[in-house]
């Protein structure tokens, strides 16, 4: 005890020495060039880390502490700066030093590069700052930050100096990296959910003790240390601090503050050598006890300065901050305000207070206030609960964030829990409100019907959609498989997904994963995304599947082949009728006027068929070849030319029942007297070639048909996938170019709708080819259809924001069980609703359906242009159009009907000009179960 008193009683004199010493030469050096910019009403504004012991933090009393403070302390006193400290988290503290909000900070000069303005550090170190890295015994021991192992978690703290060290390293991965505050490092360390930390040796020490952990280890790691120095923006400033921090350092004042914060266990040890000199200056105390009344006056005056300042400064901080506080007094049982209006000046009674607490909050308060009184630590983190801020008659419920500390007498007894509240209602709106349109933003992204896929700037897959993940086959949403492998690198034809030079691309090509039984062809597009500055931020991968389309393509080919062959078939015919007329054999017939009697034989001595005139004609097929034929035997005139002519007929020569053609040509018979006596010539069976003629005939039309139908269709598609494509191609190429967030969302609204326009369009194609090869197929499946309907109407509410008519849905159950192809149906919904919003400008669209017989009826009714009654029916066949300026492909209500006709179902139109349409389908289906819609209930 006297070394330890004489060694204090050294200090003291040694520190006044000093100070007289320093004063001497402080008073022609603490000057500016100009006027002093720090004053009273305008002190130096310090901001330091509260909870970055022994450097800097605040202790039990709520008061700044630590090595850097006492340096401020004694520093910015000796030059007589006003000055108050400013109290924040470290990362609140760099943004107000950045933001100047504050003057004054102690940081590693090592951390430089991360001040966006310019800032000044002084020359002189105020103490190293020496990093280290914890671990639980028996971890093994981590030398190198390459040495981190890949099931290994390691942890820093959020802008410290080691942390900007660690996330420098190029060789660690991020997602091993966790960044919370040092005591939940420790603890997590200790419970083994984190394997590393690294801090500062003398913080981690600290927080150990204080934890009371004692199986946490702590060596070194190839991390340099850094020089804590003082950091301002004014220069002048920094030269002065660092002057009189030299002055300082020479006086062995800051080898006492080191051996306070960092080797107490080294103050007993420091008794000055000079003992003669302490003899000398223990008889100046002795004068100095004359003075001590008033040295002691002074300290109550200097005192109540200091806590009129500090008042001050909570006033302040308080009023900045919004903050109320109040006083639950636990004997008396009342609370009342200690600062601010959060309750009525007169207080109110504990049981009143926890009355106006929300009953789903007010057990988690109980136990909140029950466990502050206990003196649980873990109550640091604060409560959030709801409050009614008016009446029960008119509540008005607010949210409020309670940091509480308990106020005890000297005997340990429980006074006054002290709780500062903080109205975060309207935070915890703003933070629903985003957390809603990130959740909307995320589902239209993984709901897209195009697979996307985020790369970073480094080419390392970030995210993917669901359509990626069903296309690829992804055995989890994180699949290590695709994670770990840049699968589309192979497929850009070597053309690698990063650096700083890639442009929007397009590639086709076969995407091939053995591994996954992947196997598709695909359109890839990419898209790097880029910030203000034009660097490379992302990488957005647009995977379109074009095997369907593919497979059309090759449809269509055989279709052109087997047109070919038929022309070649058709060549082939004609080619076969010439030999045919050239090398049939014919017979010849003969009439005589005096009989009527026909005869046919195939040569002049032998007749092979009789029969009269009438039974000729009979036997022709049609009253009008019979009226020909007829026509054809007449002799009455006398005048008899030559006549060639072609009928049907039905066992004229050849008793089979069937119909033959034949072609017959007549010549005059005269006697010697030149009169006409009869008719003869050639009749020729010509069946072969009259059907070969209706083959080619029928094939022709088909042929021309099918050239009509691809050259629709061709033109068609051509101008309708054009036009988006278009669009896509030059928005996309405008958006790196935009400056705006504005100006870029909408480009990437625009693409968004001309997207959807085109896989539109090649659904309506791939369900038209579909139909044309084996009809659409549909798969049923038990649904709840009220709910899909609900879903459905989602999308459709956006689309249908494109036109100025108000969106109506009729959902008149709250469930509706059935089997029905929701696919399909969606389908037939969307191409209703598209038509209504092409058509309608103003008014309303109505999308609705009802159980009607043993189906469902579907229904999208408008107030748009109408159609005509005489049109109404052409509307669902292919192509059909009444409108060339508006966009489409005529195919959509046909796909429609196809759908309807193979599910048994109807479809129809009902609709009046200019004053709207109402198209329906009802598909027959069997309701398991359904829960009707109350009146009035959305």
């Amino acid at each position: 005890m006297a070394g330890l008193s004489l060694n204090r009683i050294v200090t003291f004199i040694t520190a006044m020495v000093a100070l007289m010493t320093i004063g001497s030469v402080h008073a022609a050096r603490t000057g500016y060039a100009g006027d002093m910019p720090y004053t009273a009403e305008r002190p130096l504004r310090v901001v330091i880390d509260w909870d970055f012991a022994p450097f800097e933090y605040i202790d039990d009393d709520g008061e700044p502490a630590g090595y850097n403070i006492d340096v401020f302390n004694r520093v910015l006193k000796d030059l007589k700066i006003p000055y108050f400290f400013v109290m924040r988290e470290r990362e609140q503290a760099v943004e107000m030093f950045e933001k100047g909000e504050v003057d004054l900070i102690i940081e590693p000069l090592n951390n430089r590069s991360k001040h966006s303005a310019a800032v000044y550090y002084s020359r002189k170190t105020i103490y190293p700052y020496k990093i280290k890295i914890a671990y639980k015994r028996g971890t093994p021991p981590l030398r190198n930050i390459r040495q981190l192992g890949k099931g290994s978690l390691l942890a820093v703290k959020r802008y410290d100096y080691a942390a900007f060290r660690v996330l420098r390293h190029k060789d660690i991965d991020k997602k091993q990296l966790r960044i919370n505050s040092p005591r939940t490092c420790l603890a997590n360390i200790d419970n083994g959910l984190y394997q590393y930390f690294i801090y500062s040796e003398a913080s981690i020490k600290n927080m150990l003790k204080k934890l009371n952990i004692d199986n946490i280890e702590v060596t070194d790691i190839d991390i340099p240390t850094g020089d804590m120095r003082f950091v301002a923006h004014d220069q002048q400033l920094i030269n002065m601090l660092d002057d009189q921090f030299a002055r300082f350092e020479q006086s062995g004042m800051k080898k006492q503050l080191v051996n306070k914060w960092f080797h107490p266990e080294n103050e007993t040890r420091n008794v000055p050598k000079i003992v003669l000199l302490v003899i000398v200056m223990v008889l100046v105390l002795l004068s100095a006890v004359i003075m001590a009344n008033r040295l002691i006056a002074n300290q109550i005056k200097y005192a109540v300065r200091r806590i009129s300042e500090k008042n001050k400064l909570m006033e302040e901080a308080l009023k900045m901050s919004g903050n109320s506080v109040v006083q639950l007094s636990i004997t008396g049982e009342r609370v009342d305000n200690l600062y601010g209006n959060h309750l009525p000046p007169e207080g109110m009674t504990a049981q009143q207070y926890y009355d106006l607490i929300h009953p789903d909050s007010q057990k988690a308060m109980a136990d909140y206030t029950d466990r502050i009184i206990a003196g649980d630590r873990d109550t640091e983190k604060g409560q959030i609960y709801t409050w009614n801020a008016g009446t029960p008659d008119n509540p008005q419920w607010i949210q409020l964030y309670n940091q509480s500390i308990i106020e005890k007498w000297k005997d340990g007894k429980s006074l006054n829990i002290i709780s500062t509240l903080t109205d975060i209602t309207d935070e915890r709106k703003k933070d629903k409100q985003h957390q809603i349109l990130a959740d909307k933003y995320a589902s239209i992204f993984d709901l897209s019907v195009l697979g996307l896929l985020l790369y970073d700037s480094k080419g390392r897959l970030v995210n993917t959609n669901k359509r990626v993940r069903q296309i690829l086959k992804f055995r989890s949403q994180e699949d290590d498989f695709y994670y770990k492998r840049n699968i589309l690198n192979a497929l850009l034809d070597g053309m690698h997904l990063s650096g700083e030079g890639i442009d929007n691309m397009v590639v086709c090509s076969k995407i091939s994963v053995p591994e996954r039984g992947v196997s598709e062809y695909a359109e890839i597009r990419v898209c790097p995304i880029r910030n203000a500055e034009g660097s490379l931020r992302h990488i957005l991968v647009v995977l379109q599947l074009v095997t369907k389309e593919r497979e059309m393509y090759l449809q269509r080919k055989v279709i052109n082949d087997n047109i070919r062959r038929v022309n070649m078939e058709t060549a082939r015919y004609e080619r076969a009728l010439r030999y045919l007329l050239t090398e049939s054999k014919t017979m010849n017939w003969r009439m005589s006027l005096a009989t009527s009697h026909i005869t046919y034989f195939r040569n002049q001595h032998t007749v092979d068929i009789e029969m009269s005139r009438e039974e000729f004609i009979g036997r022709v097929v049609g009253d009008t070849n019979k009226k020909t034929a007829a026509e054809f035997l007449n002799t009455a005139d006398g005048t008899v030319l030559p006549k060639t002519i072609v009928l049907p007929t039905v066992d004229l020569i050849h008793k089979d029942g069937k119909v033959r053609w034949y072609s017959i040509n007549r010549l005059p018979d005269y006697d010697d007297n030149s009169n006409v006596i009869g008719l003869f010539g050639l009749i020729r069976d010509i069946t072969e070639q009259e059907e070969a003629q209706e083959r080619l005939r029928s094939e022709i039309i088909r042929a021309n048909d099918s050239e009509l139908q691809k050259s629709t269709f061709l033109a068609n598609m051509s101008h309708e996938i054009r036009t988006p494509l278009n669009a896509i191609v030059g928005f996309c190429d405008l958006l790196p170019s935009m400056d705006g967030p504005e100006e870029k969302a909408e480009l990437v609204r625009i693409i968004r709708k001309n997207c959807d326009l085109l896989i539109h369009l090649i659904d309506d194609i791939l369900m038209i080819s579909t139909m044309d090869a084996d009809g659409p197929k549909i798969e049923p499946r038990k649904i709840d259809f009220a709910l899909a309907f609900e879903d459905i109407c989602t999308t459709l509410e956006l689309h249908a924001s494109e036109s100025s008519a108000r969106f109506i849905k009729d959902n008149p159950y709250l469930s509706f069980v059935t089997e029905l192809d929701i696919e399909r149906i969606q389908q037939i919904i969307i191409n209703f609703t598209t038509n209504a919003v092409k058509f309608t400008a103003c008014g309303h669209i109505k999308v609705g359906y009802r159980k009607e017989g043993e189906g469902i009826y579907i229904y999208c009714e408008d107030t748009g242009k109408g159609i005509p009654k005489e049109k109404c029916k052409d509307v669902f066949r292919r192509f059909v159009k009444l409108n060339d300026f508006v966009q489409g492909t005529g195919l959509g209500l046909n796909i429609c009907k196809a759908i309807a006709d193979v599910c048994g179902g109807d479809i129809g139109v009902e609709s009046e000009l200019d004053k709207g349409s109402t198209f329906w389908v009802w598909i027959p289906c069997v309701a398991e179960s359904i829960v009707p819609r109350e009146a009035g209930e959305c």
